[in-house]
């Protein structure tokens, strides 16, 4: 069955302590790097406001203006959050970092 990720986070707010288990995945969903699109703000931040503390995202995804908005518009510390993201110099994994 099609999972509902609205049904999802209200079931995952009845019980809190499942909700360390699921990490938030943001992909591209926009055309242009250059605009910032509201939906990838609001999903993120609505799971973290909904006890979500894992978010996983990477620079090539093209939102990370919109994952940093998320994470400050959701009044939660940045120190309660773990916000993953991925190397993608294989060439030179150093530069990466």
């Amino acid at each position: 069955p099609d999972l509902d990720l609205g049904e999802l986070l209200k079931y995952l707010k009845r019980k809190r302590h499942l909700a360390k288990l699921y990490g938030q995945g943001t992909t591209n969903f926009k055309a242009s790097k250059h605009e910032i699109k509201k939906s990838i703000i609001n999903v993120p931040r609505d799971a973290i406001q909904l006890g979500f503390q894992h978010l996983d995202g990477a620079k090539v995804y093209g939102n990370e203006v919109e994952m940093g908005l998320a994470i400050k518009t959701s009044n939660i510390p940045r120190q309660n959050l773990f916000d993953v993201t991925k190397l993608w110099d294989l060439k030179n994994p150093k530069a990466a970092f």
